[in-house]
């Protein structure tokens, strides 16, 4: 009995197969401003013990820096008015 390689089909785009799609990784600079904001929102909106909170902070700090807002003072304007709106983390 000989071992083979399973049949991979190279014209497969990565939808096809499952796995996600390359990304460009965050400089330290732009990695700092989200964390930065993550923080600022969770001390304002008194969530720093809540991890839950915390994740679901950082999921949309990244949407919308994702979606072109890339200073601190955008992303937190952003996220302050994301407050107001339905199913934001309080």
């Amino acid at each position: 009995m000989s071992f083979q390689e399973p049949h991979v089909n190279a014209s497969a785009s990565r939808s096809e197969i499952g796995s996600p799609a390359p990304h460009t990784p965050l400089s330290k600079q732009d990695l700092r401003i989200c964390i930065d904001v993550v923080k600022t929102i969770a001390r304002e909106r008194q969530l720093a013990k809540d991890p839950a909170a915390i994740a679901e902070l950082m999921t949309t700090v990244a949407h919308k820096f994702n979606k072109g807002s890339r200073t601190y003072d955008e992303l937190v304007a952003d996220m302050r008015s994301h407050a107001s709106g339905a199913g934001s983390v309080r």
